[in-house]
């Protein structure tokens, strides 16, 4: 069997697709402590709710790639104390959906294995998973981007670069719940005060996770803060799937956008 994409329904399928996350997030890249997941499934507490849709690509049946969107939950939103119950809710207030009418969502866990990292196979992935959501009306789709950096100046430079492109959302916002979490028990690198202005930025290095990102039409909602589970600095975006830039709107969804707002 070739390649193939699908929902993640029964058990055995989901496992597949935190065992995907397991190797890429604990062996391949590192970011989270093996040890926490004897099973080789890394999962939590969002995976067990009926809000949250895990996609996942096959190659000759086995697990390659996987990505989750997961929707308002409204029990999770009373335990977290939040407002739509999404994993960027831990680190962040959303704000500004009220103004225009609508809720989000957030995709989240995109991992592919490291043979396949070169190729389109994330983007095929995503196609599936933006399918998906725009046709069952998700207009848009919060996350959290690591900064491959546990170095705060070099988040806030990531930041300030943005800014300077313009590439911030005009009515939601990401406000940072606690200012640099647990900082004194974590190796995160801060420096005061940040004078980004007399700082060579011509020569920065983005990271190529952030660069697809941009390329794809994301927007950022926030200041960059520090998310101590992946031992990295982490900046809040959106991605409004009406808005996808050319040509990958047309990838995903097979026709020109619509010029209407």
């Amino acid at each position: 069997m070739g390649l193939e994409f699908k929902i993640a329904k029964t058990p055995e399928e989901k496992n597949l697709a935190y065992n995907v996350r397991y190797k890429v997030f604990c062996e391949e890249l590192g970011y989270l402590d093996k040890t926490l997941f004897p099973d080789k499934l890394e999962k939590d507490e969002y995976d067990d709710l009926e809000t949250t849709i895990n996609f996942i690509a096959f190659e000759n049946n086995e697990g390659i790639a996987t990505a989750r969107i997961i929707k308002e939950n409204r029990d999770m939103a009373i335990k977290k104390n939040s407002r739509y119950g999404l994993p960027i809710e831990d680190l962040f207030e959303i704000m500004g959906y009220d103004e225009i009418k609508s809720i989000p969502a957030e995709i989240s866990r995109s991992s592919i294995i490291q043979e396949k990292r070169k190729s389109t196979l994330m983007l095929k992935l995503w196609r599936e998973v933006f399918r998906y959501s725009r046709y069952n009306n998700m207009i848009d789709l919060l996350s959290c981007v690591g900064t491959e950096t546990d170095d705060l100046l070099d988040a806030q430079i990531i930041f300030y670069l943005a800014k300077k492109k313009g590439l911030f959302h005009r009515n939601v916002t990401a406000k940072i719940k606690t200012k640099y979490p647990l900082y004194a028990k974590t190796k995160i690198k801060i420096h005061e005060p940040l004078n980004l202005d007399e700082i060579n930025l011509l020569d920065f290095p983005i990271p190529e996770t952030l660069q697809v990102y941009e390329k794809l039409g994301i927007q950022y909602i926030g200041e960059p803060t520090y998310y101590k589970k992946f031992w990295m600095c982490t900046l809040p975006i959106i991605l409004p799937l009406d808005m996808l830039n050319e040509p990958f709107n047309n990838f995903i969804f097979g026709q020109k956008r619509s010029n209407k707002v």
